[in-house]
């Protein structure tokens, strides 16, 4: 099928596709054990940093911590105010009609990922959870981390560079100390393609 369809015009197989920012959100808390399921209600507005805010009048975080939390669906949209996370990742306008999304590859989409506080924060509660369900074995933890974040069991050689990645992160003698090792390992999961895209 390769060779005959390369550019896959008679839909041979699925086309690769990135998540949406609301899929990528939704899947970060998912993944940490964080995201809160409840349906319906009205929208919510999760903290943000000072950088991200351009009117501080207009994005007041909901009171109660438990709705940060909730699905990308429940996050407010205003028109002259998008979240950023969800513009980074070419939300529509919604002042006009769209009959699909584009989908761009920017450098502020990795930087997001890499830097912004709900990222760091969630690793740091996929980490709690990869402690609570694996123990304190690093090996345990890499095998379930990639079962949470990839939907799949980690191959020998994946797990053997993931301990070596969690060794570097330790830093000499430890430095580091296990628990911000594995935050930072988490925070790479969050930023691999494959937990980006569907393939």
């Amino acid at each position: 099928h390769a060779r005959k369809d390369p550019d896959n015009r008679l839909l041979w197989k699925m086309n690769r596709r990135r998540l949406e920012g609301e899929a990528i959100w939704d899947a970060i808390h998912s993944v940490a054990g964080t995201i809160n399921l409840r349906v319906g209600g009205r929208p919510v507005m999760p903290p943000l940093v000072a950088e991200e805010l351009t009117n501080k009048s207009n994005w007041v975080p909901s009171a109660v911590a438990t709705e940060h939390t909730r699905r990308g669906l429940y996050i407010i949209v205003r028109r002259n105010f998008k979240f950023p996370l969800f513009d980074l990742f070419d939300a529509p306008v919604n002042a006009v009609s769209c009959s699909g999304r584009n989908v761009s590859t920017v450098a502020p989409q990795a930087l997001w990922l890499l830097n912004n506080r709900t990222g760091f924060d969630q690793a740091g509660q996929l980490a709690a959870r990869l402690v609570r369900e694996a123990g304190d074995d690093p090996r345990a933890q890499v095998a379930r981390a990639f079962e949470l974040a990839l939907g799949r069991p980690a191959s020998e050689q994946e797990i053997a560079e993931s301990l070596q990645m969690l060794d570097e992160f330790r830093g000499p003698a430890g430095g580091e100390g296990p628990a911000a090792a594995m935050n930072k390992f988490c925070l790479v999961l969050f930023n691999l393609n494959e937990f980006l895209h569907v393939d």
